[in-house]
């Protein structure tokens, strides 16, 4: 498991204006979690989520921390907690406004051990909570509308399903970067609704009228989804597809897609190393795709119309990053996916959709330089920085676009191939991943690097083309 120690300027540190919080409640964003050991239990007629959830958490700091601050979903509240002996945690709740997003607003817990946890040190601590879940679509996340509904509902960290380690402050949170952790999870449930999980099925228990499935994480993870509905599956070796009922001829083609695509990425990149299967599971429209190391939330998008493949070659292709290391990612990985979303179409289903995709999105990429000033003059390596993640998906695009144009198709995928298969277990920041790109073309993609990267030049040259062709005659 991945191992970084957190070091914050003080500043940031005590910019908030949340009630409560204190130096020690901040320090506690040094500690990681090392597992959750999650147990559900959903009330549908009195829609009531109810849960045991075991954390150990470490300190990998060089200080000891001596308050464990947790976020939970708004309507969830801790009704106690317990060392792993059995005896009680001291720790108090309060639904609280996050300092950076007024309209975000989360349990915020904080647990007190008996004494601190020293560096190199863990700590497990078992919390049983218990509420509702209505969603966050009112902070702008529309597709966040998570409840309690036997036609679906899905358990994720999005909405807050589980405790995860941070304090009200989106800017603090986002510098502590994504955790690396093993879990276990169950669900209980009536029947027929199944759940759905990436991780590897481990029991399917008949309880008469209710069943409760367990999985385990194949994989270090960084979030736990669990899917619930009427799903049927479809296995394909150690690949599984959850549908629902009614996409059946669809989830037949997701699972052709996704055997071709895996055969191409592989190809291009190398395989993924460790594979130990991979799940996608169908969630309805408008509740977002995701992709996580071992699964994918496929909106029913894709199952339900073969035009819409290219939201799954997306998702695929995220399974070839490697672990962002930036304090504030800029998620410059969405482009790559844009990118080869469009670029798998031309190759799987012979369509010209990469030129198609180029043009839309260099008019698109001029008007926003236009319409929104500071883009211009935000490098890549920035866009987490400054919060412009969402630009990485189509300035990105044209970035591995023009990359793709300059040295060609056979050099471009051994370059992202050899850069995954590096940097696979240890991460990178995006400042290797641009140095690396200079080293492994030999210099010719020195200007696009800095260009798009490293500074915010590429701004002018997109100003001054009209058309995707003088965007390549800038740089040959």
């Amino acid at each position: 498991m991945l191992k970084r120690t957190f070091f914050f300027a003080l500043g940031l540190l005590l910019t908030s204006n949340a009630v409560g919080m204190t130096d020690s409640h901040y320090a506690s964003v040094r500690l990681r979690v090392a597992k959750y050991d999650i147990g559900y239990t959903v009330d549908f007629k009195n829609e009531l989520l109810s849960a045991r959830c075991a954390m150990t958490v470490y300190n990998p700091g060089d200080t000891p921390v001596d308050t464990v601050s947790l976020l939970l979903y708004r309507l969830l509240s801790v009704d106690s907690a317990l060392f792993a002996d059995g005896r009680a945690v001291g720790f108090d709740q309060s639904v609280q406004t996050f300092s950076d997003w007024p309209v975000m607003q989360q349990n915020y817990i904080r647990l007190s051990p008996d004494k601190p946890i020293r560096p190199d040190d863990s700590l497990q601590i078992v919390i049983y909570y218990s509420g509702h879940l209505l969603g966050y679509t009112e902070t702008g996340m529309l597709y966040v509308r998570d409840k309690i509904d036997t036609n679906f509902m899905i358990l994720r960290p999005d909405c807050g399903a589980y405790p995860e380690l941070g304090v009200p402050s989106w800017k603090t949170n986002r510098a502590v970067g994504l955790q690396q952790f093993d879990y276990v999870v169950s669900v209980t449930l009536p029947k027929p609704l199944v759940a759905a999980n990436g991780g590897r099925l481990v029991e399917a228990r008949d309880l008469g009228k209710t069943g409760t499935y367990t999985f385990v994480n194949t994989k270090p993870a960084w979030r736990i989804d669990v899917a619930i509905a009427r799903y049927r599956t479809i296995d394909s070796g150690q690949d599984r597809v959850y549908y629902f009922p009614e996409d059946q001829t669809g989830a037949h083609n997701v699972v052709g897609a996704m055997e071709r695509t895996l055969r191409l990425y592989s190809k291009w990149w190398g395989r993924l190393p460790g594979y130990r299967g991979f799940a996608i599971i169908e969630i309805p429209d408008g509740w977002g795709s995701q992709a996580d190391v071992s699964s994918i939330l496929q909106t029913a998008a894709a199952f339900k119309d073969a035009g819409q493949m290219y939201q799954l070659y997306h998702e695929l292709s995220h399974q070839w990053n490697t672990a962002s290391l930036d304090s504030f990612p800029p998620r410059w990985e969405e482009g790559f996916a844009t990118f080869m979303q469009y670029l798998t179409m031309d190759k799987l289903e012979g369509d010209s959709a990469l030129d198609k995709a180029t043009d839309r999105i260099l008019k698109s990429v001029k008007k926003e330089l236009s319409e929104s000033p500071d883009l211009a003059t935000t490098a890549l390596i920035d866009f987490g920085r400054a919060n412009h993640t969402d630009f990485s998906y189509t300035m990105g695009m044209l970035l591995f676009r023009l990359m793709y144009d300059l040295v060609g198709e056979d050099e471009f995928h051994s370059t992202l191939g050899s850069f995954f298969q590096k940097y696979r277990d240890s991460g990178a920041t995006t400042r290797e991943f641009a140095e690396y790109l200079k080293s492994a073309s030999g210099g010719r993609l020195d200007h696009v690097v800095d260009d798009w990267i490293l500074t915010s030049g590429y701004a002018r040259t997109l100003r001054e083309s009209d058309r995707w062709t003088q965007v390549e005659a800038a740089y040959k």
